[in-house]
């Protein structure tokens, strides 16, 4: 039996979109890590909020966060908004375990750890300990 120019078609798009979501489900699922025993993916979201010292807030200082995770080695640079209603926070898409918040020379404006960008920063911090906010009381630790 011969079938209709249509029906080839529908079978030809059905066969495609069916191979597209296994492709997709494939690789959403060899993107995924696991972090402390829980599956995180590497699209994920993640809003920390930053309550920023007196000592911070002086000589009109910016903010940065890095991230890494300890497991891939994968890191990123994230500028923290300073002029959220909500606070200073800072959200960043991926897959990472650790931020080090870092208060930034505003003349140079660039987010890194050298001597003449960075001023202070944190401690290497574990997401999962957050709890969606940290709190930086005094000046933490000095940029070497």
């Amino acid at each position: 039996m011969k079938k209709s120019i249509k029906t080839r078609i529908i079978s030809i798009a059905t066969a495609a979109l069916m191979t597209l979501s296994v492709a997709t489900a494939t690789m959403a699922s060899a993107s995924a890590a696991t972090v402390d025993g829980t599956s995180v993916s590497a699209y994920q979201s993640t809003t920390i909020k930053l309550n920023i010292s007196k000592e911070w807030s002086t000589h009109n200082a910016l903010y940065g966060a890095y991230f890494f995770n300890e497991n891939t080695g994968d890191s990123a640079w994230a500028k923290v908004d300073c002029r959220g209603y909500m606070g200073d926070s800072v959200t960043i898409n991926g897959d990472y375990t650790h931020v080090i918040f870092v208060r930034i020379n505003p003349e140079t404006g660039k987010l890194s750890f050298d001597k003449g960008n960075a001023w202070n920063k944190t401690a290497d911090l574990r997401i999962s300990d957050l709890n969606g906010s940290y709190t930086i009381n005094g000046w933490e630790l000095e940029v070497e």
